[in-house]
């Protein structure tokens, strides 16, 4: 029987492989100070496993080559499921990111009581389509919450506050029964910052935020390498923090409270002021094209902001500095390398998100401006991907080798595709 300790090398090299490669056996052994032989024989171990695959070549001088590995993304997989009020995403994916296969399905009109088969049989569906991968784990990410949607009779909806029980008693359970593999549930406040992590614009930072901008306000928080959960794993209500105390005719927020950012800043904000000052009879672009009969939407406005329309400059505008100022807030605390905005409002443009930079450096204390603003437009398509990611960590148990990703990695000049 194979001791710790040899498990212990084992991941040790699995982890340094993932975090490095494709990474020689000779930088293997300088990272570790295991004998050349023990590299040897545990490289080979894991690729006889399919965990690690040989790729490429290193030139180190003439006629000398060191062989480099890395990962077998092609084969190591991950199923990553996002649910949604109305909807169910389902990928299946490599370690790299890459989506070997995604599945979409309306759930809308699925009855509760047949709910939970309906989502296993579409797992098991995935997996058994594609038999030549190992699937390492199965991500269940809970709903994503939706103001609009809230209070709704619709079928998830009604379980927002329950869910982690029904995900845990029935839907992880019944997975639990099909397959061999672990299941496990996190809160959806993990994700953004997990698909940055891992795939995004923030790879191989320790210290970043994610911040939803769209019909709500929310943000996931990397800090030191690892998502900040919250007592209850629901770190990261930022569109509940307070930033209009004080103001008169406060807008009352579905939390029950006034002065939230969520309530004076996303979307149904700048829909409600804009719809209301149309009915009381303000000029605007917005009438060359819009039904007023119809719902105001982002692509509405953005189409006003191209025009020029003053109306609807004016509660983006409002809206992009109540949001800068709330975000500047969390800065000043948390001291992020990087700040990625993401949500349906980045369809609004530049004269929204360079009004919220502007607001968000000038509210930040000089000495903690050294960070950078991205948008990344993809990030709610890939939400399933930080349900995968996460269970590769767990595969891996990332958590025991942290050391290993603080590492920087130093590159291997000259690398050369192996010949075929």
């Amino acid at each position: 029987m194979q001791t710790d300790y040899h498990l212990l090398k084992r991941n040790t090299l699995l982890n340094l492989i993932n975090h490095l490669g494709p990474i020689s056996r000779k930088k293997l052994t300088e990272y570790t100070d295991y004998r050349p032989a023990s590299i040897s024989e545990l490289t080979k171990e894991l690729i006889d496993d399919q965990l690690v695959v040989e790729r490429g070549s290193l030139s180190t001088g003439p006629g000398r080559r060191r062989v480099l590995l890395e990962l077998n993304s092609a084969r190591l997989c991950a199923v990553g499921v996002l649910l949604s009020f109305n909807h169910v995403s389902y990928v299946l994916s490599q370690t790299d990111g890459v989506i070997v296969e995604r599945v979409d399905t309306d759930i809308t009109d699925s009855p509760d009581d047949r709910l939970a088969d309906i989502i296993v049989e579409k797992i098991m569906g995935l997996i058994k389509a594609h038999p030549e991968r190992y699937v390492v784990g199965i991500g269940l990410a809970d709903p994503l919450f939706d103001e609009a949607h809230f209070g709704f009779a619709t079928t998830l909806p009604k379980i927002y506050d329950r869910f982690i029980d029904w995900g845990h008693m029935e839907l992880k359970s019944k997975l639990e029964k099909m397959v061999d593999i672990p299941v496990k549930n996190f809160s959806a406040m993990m994700l953004p910052a997990l698909v940055e992590q891992h795939y995004g614009t923030a790879k191989g930072k320790q210290d970043f935020i994610c911040v939803e901008i769209s019909n709500g306000l929310g943000m996931s928080i990397m800090c030191n390498g690892e998502v900040v959960k919250g007592f209850q794993g629901r770190a990261g209500e930022f569109g509940h923090t307070t930033i209009n105390f004080g103001a008169e005719n406060r807008s009352m927020c579905y939390c029950g409270k006034t002065g939230c950012v969520e309530a004076d800043a996303a979307f149904p904000y700048i829909r409600k002021n804009i719809s209301e000052a149309l009915k009381n009879g303000a000029y605007s672009a917005l009438l060359d094209f819009h039904d007023p009969d119809k719902p105001l939407t982002v692509q509405d406005v953005r189409r006003g902001l191209d025009m020029g329309d003053i109306l609807c400059e004016h509660y983006v505008r409002e809206s992009a500095r109540r949001i800068g100022a709330a975000i500047a807030n969390i800065v000043n605390v948390l001291n992020p390398e990087s700040v990625v905005l993401y949500g349906s409002l980045t369809q609004l443009g530049d004269f929204f998100i360079n009004e919220i930079k502007s607001i968000l450096r000038r509210n930040t204390l000089v000495y903690l401006r050294d960070y950078q603003v991205v948008v990344n437009e993809e990030m709610e398509s890939l939400l399933p991907l930080g349900a995968a990611a996460q269970m590769f960590n767990e595969f891996l148990n990332v958590d025991s080798y942290s050391w290993i990703y603080k590492l920087q990695p130093e590159g291997e000049a000259d690398l050369e595709d192996t010949e075929e």
